[in-house]
């Protein structure tokens, strides 16, 4: 149960079964009470002996990536946290007298945490607290978690099952039953869309690194689902043992369960185990969970309509237009109505090729943008450098080819060969090469729109200002490697990476140097990646049969498929976006799908069920960034819990002017089953109605 409040006051309260829950301006939590809040291990041992272990091998990432993973998750779904060190922890930090002080703490990969933290960990989890352990960190609890470390290291997996009894677990609840591919990247060097002529290391393939592990013959673990690589059994991946007291241990194999680069990928699935392990945890501590909200307070999730038109040029010609006209008209037929603001990535260079009318290009895309339409940059300013590396074993494109123009900075990064002379830079690397080709194509763009015409391109009154946002999606979503990210952000664009810590927008992670942000040259104020969504298609015939996940609108089994995906998205309130190649068509006439084509028919589908629910927020890209901005100015802080009435406390700090700012109230669904909000109150008064839902 959610509900949300403005946060006009500092003092709120929400009674539930006529006992007050209250949130209010920071207090000081009772001798005994747990904080309600997560806390991430962050283990300064483990960091400073990571590379001892071979992690950055088989990796590449650095330890801190792996908790600021955590980090962005929990602040972009609004999850509150604090961070305790091996010293904090050997000093008593997790026991507040003799209770638990947070229902949960989430150590990933911790393997080297000292005698004294690990003790004072395992006398929580037997005072009743949660303990979520990472891949390697198993090493330091085997017994306490009934596994084994096989190897002590770790293994490639690319499926992954629920174990026979376990399919309804609340940890795994959320993810189909039978075999599963289960792709994830393999480290920090991965092309996401892998190109074919790539079949070695480092671009190799989506099967990702967990740790293998198996059962003692004594006292073993709950297994919950195990991993396999191309149906060989690598031991369990997600396993559970309970303490008398009520604690738990909970153990996820995954090395790095939060770092995505979607499409693909099973990401949302993994990210909603920690998720579940949260509100597991809330709800045995009989705690809810107080978070700044996502979105602004009308909205329960939010959607944008992304079209990537790629290189294909009847669909940048005319289809920019034609899907712009076809949103439009289902969003005014939506009841209320909607603004529907499709965003439009393709190869920009296409243009002028020959291989499309230009002109009508620009007049329809000026046309398109009028009414709504965002045009954004998918590469495609300089051919396919492969064109000229000298590689027989690499393809060579020619004008008019889907490849010609679309490709991705990650693809080509480690080409060495001479590239075409520039005047200004007669030898140029792969890398000035790769920013040239992004920069003519943001150039372009902004040519296409500036004066006379002063178009609003993606914001409101830009055009006048001759300051439009910059957008970006790399061909393939080909854009994650460090070196792919510091080229695109030091271009300016405000939406510029394919990465994906769950699926809430959020700030890039670099894989090098984790704590420092991309936006560090001041370009843009977040440097935001905006996940692509990910959901399985409908199993057909045996649960041995491998499920895999849809990369795309038109790639759902049906449009119930596609519309359990919407309805799942917006249950946990995240982002609805799932990519589309397709243009939204008309119903009938010219330009209609046309009797039994589904892949064409699924993207009209698509934008009338999302256009059907008023309580998702319809914008693009540029408004997801600017509200990520306005919702960065507020913070929620200071959380904590007492008893009689029973008090959730917490200091809100706010500079932002935006008035739909709002907390959320998580109430965890205990036991009883009978629970209700009998009073709201802000600022010690009953609470107007319009101030909270």
């Amino acid at each position: 149960m959610t509900k949300r409040l403005l946060v006009g006051a500092l003092s709120v309260g929400v009674a539930i079964l006529g006992l007050p829950v209250v949130v209010m301006d920071a207090a000081q939590a009772a001798p005994g009470a747990t904080t309600p809040v997560v806390a991430i291990h962050v283990s300064e041992t483990t960091r400073g002996l990571w590379d001892t272990h071979g992690h950055n091998g088989p990796t590449g990432f650095p330890y801190d990536v792996l908790p600021e993973s955590l980090r962005q998750a929990l602040s972009s779904d609004g999850t509150p946290f604090v961070e305790v060190s091996d010293a904090d922890i050997a000093g008593g930090a997790l026991l507040n007298g003799v209770v638990p002080k947070y229902p949960i703490v989430i150590s990933l990969a911790n393997e080297d945490v000292p005698t004294a933290a690990e003790s004072e960990i395992n006398a929580y989890v037997a005072a009743g607290g949660f303990l979520l352990v990472g891949s390697s960190g198993l090493k330091k609890f085997e017994t306490e978690i009934g596994l084994t470390a096989t190897t002590g290291f770790f293994a490639k997996a690319n499926q992954f099952r629920k174990e026979t009894g376990q399919e309804d677990h609340r940890l795994v609840s959320h993810i189909p039953d039978g075999l599963l591919r289960w792709d994830m990247p393999d480290g920090r060097e991965e092309d996401n869309i892998v190109p074919p002529w790539f079949s070695g290391a480092p671009h190799n393939s989506w099967s990702h690194w967990v740790f293998t592990t198996s059962l003692p013959g004594t006292d073993p673990a709950a297994v919950v689902a195990r991993a396999y690589l191309d149906g060989t059994d690598q031991g369990p991946l997600i396993a559970t043992k309970a303490d008398p007291s009520g604690g738990h241990y909970i153990y996820f194999g995954t090395f790095s369960p939060l770092i995505d680069h979607g499409s693909f990928h099973s990401g949302m699935y993994s990210y909603m185990v920690i998720r579940n392990a949260i509100e597991w945890a809330f709800e045995a501590a009989e705690l809810p969970i107080l978070k700044r909200s996502t979105w602004q307070y009308d909205y329960d999730a939010a959607f944008n309509v992304r079209h990537d038109f790629e290189s294909v040029p009847d669909d940048i010609e005319n289809g920019i237009l034609i899907s712009t006209q076809q949103d439009n008209a289902i969003g005014a037929a939506a009841v209320p109505p909607v603004v529907i603001r499709g965003d439009y990535y393709f190869t920009t260079g296409t243009v002028n090729d020959g291989v499309l009318n230009s002109a009508n290009a620009i007049a329809n895309m000026r046309t398109a943008v009028g009414l709504g339409a965002t045009i954004a940059s998918h590469n495609g300013g300089e051919p396919h450098p492969f064109n000229f590396d000298g590689n027989p074993d690499t393809p060579s494109y020619s004008v008019g080819d889907y490849a010609y123009r679309h490709w991705g900075p990650d693809e080509v990064l480690d080409v060495t060969s001479p590239l075409p002379d520039d005047p200004e830079d007669p030898n140029r690397t792969i890398e000035q090469y790769i920013e040239d080709s992004i920069e003519a194509s943001f150039s372009e763009i902004e040519g296409w729109m500036a004066t006379p015409f002063a178009i609003d391109n993606g914001r409101a009154g830009c055009g006048g200002a001759g300051n439009c946002p910059r957008v970006w999606a790399a061909p393939g979503l080909n854009s994650t490697r460090d070196q792919s990210q510091t080229i695109v952000e030091s271009l300016g664009p405000i939406i510029g990476s394919d990465q994906a810590a769950g699926p809430f927008p959020h700030e890039t992670i670099s894989y090098v140097n984790p704590l420092t942000p991309f936006d560090t040259a001041g370009t843009p104020e977040i440097f935001l990646s905006m996940p692509v969504n990910e959901w399985y298609k409908e199993r057909v015939g045996s649960l041995d049969n491998e499920l895999t996940v849809a990369q795309s609108v038109e790639n759902y089994s049906s449009i119930e498929n596609l519309q359990d995906a919407i309805d799942y998205y917006d249950s946990i309130g995240a982002f609805i976006n799932i990519i589309g190649h397709k243009r939204t068509s008309p119903v009938d006439g010219p330009g209609s799908c046309g009797a039994g084509n589904l892949r064409c028919s699924l993207q009209r589908e698509y934008v009338e069920y999302l256009a059907d629910d008023p309580t998702r927020w319809s914008t693009n890209a540029v408004g997801i960034y600017d509200w990520w901005v306005e919702r960065e100015k507020f913070s929620v802080s200071g959380h904590t819990f007492s008893e009689n009435p029973s008090t959730i406390s917490a200091a809100l700090t706010n500079t932002s002017t935006d008035p739909d700012i709002s907390v959320e109230v998580v109430i965890p669904d205990w036991a009883s089953g009978n629970l209700q909000i009998t009073e709201v109150k802000i600022g010690g008064a009953t609470a107007n109605p319009s101030d909270w839902r």
